[in-house]
Parts: C-alpha cells; structure tokens; sequence
C-alpha cells in the first residue's frame, strides 16, 4: 500500500520529534525540485501545531502531513485525527487573512476525502483554514477537544 502522506506519525510521536527531524522527513520523500520557501512554510506549519496541539489527548491521535487527496491528486497540507474527528487544515502561510477561494480550497479538500477516500465516509470532517500570520492564531486551536 502506498502511503496516504509524505509524513505520518502517532501523534504524540510528532509532538516529541524534534521540527528539522520531520523536515528532513518529508524533504527525503518530496519528487519535486525543493525551494527554501517549502521548507520554511513545513517550519511554520509544524511549530504553530506543536504550540496548538500540545496538551491534546494523544491517545490514538494521529498526524498527517502533505496528505494525498484522492481523486484530483492534491496534497492537503495536514489531516489530523483526534478522537474519531479528521480535521483538513490548510495553511496559508505568511498570510493576515485569506480569500474566498482559500475557504474553497479547504472545503474542497474535505469533500474529496468524505467521498473519495474509503476510510472517511462515515466520518466527521472538519475543514479549518488558517493564515499564519493572523491575530487569531494562538494556542487554542483545538481547545474544545481537549
């Protein structure tokens, strides 16, 4: 079986591996030619969810990062489920605020693993959509599952 992600790990194995070791990760298994931008949004996207996940119940949590989504071949930045939740985020990173077709984006990514990808049809998904250098990104992200 082909791996759904370029990254996957238990959750509590994320938050204890060290950020340049998950780097170097996806780094090893990314196809395309690599620019400093990647690496450095990976950066970002890793050390805001450290900081907003930390304090979640691990237990049977799991993270992905760069998840294939069936049927268009697209990569959602990362799928994350917490107790039988799938939650799609999708960074925009550097960004105050993002635009309509952002919030399409990540809606879209949502739809596509509700019907296309076998293991989430009868599940919940939630799309979140986060620009990184917003006001509103804090520690409290995923406060309500805790």
């Amino acid at each position: 079986m082909i791996n759904p992600a370029m990254y996957s790990s238990p959750l509590g194995s994320f938050l204890d591996e060290s950020t340049d070791s998950i780097v170097g990760k996806l780094t090893a298994v990314h196809t395309q030619n690599l620019r400093n931008v990647a690496t450095q949004a990976w950066i970002s996207e890793i050390e805001i969810l450290k900081g907003a996940l930390k304090g979640v119940d691990t237990e049977g949590a799991y993270i992905f990062l760069e998840f294939y989504i069936p049927r268009i071949g697209r990569r959602a930045d990362v799928v994350i489920i917490i107790k039988g939740l799938i939650f799609v985020v999708e960074f925009k990173v550097g960004a105050k605020s993002f635009f309509a077709e952002d919030v399409r984006q990540s809606h879209g990514y949502a739809l596509d693993l509700k019907n296309f990808h076998k293991g989430s049809h009868d599940k919940l998904i939630v799309p979140m959509l986060l620009a990184t250098h917003s006001e509103e990104i804090n520690d409290k992200l995923f406060l309500d599952i805790r």
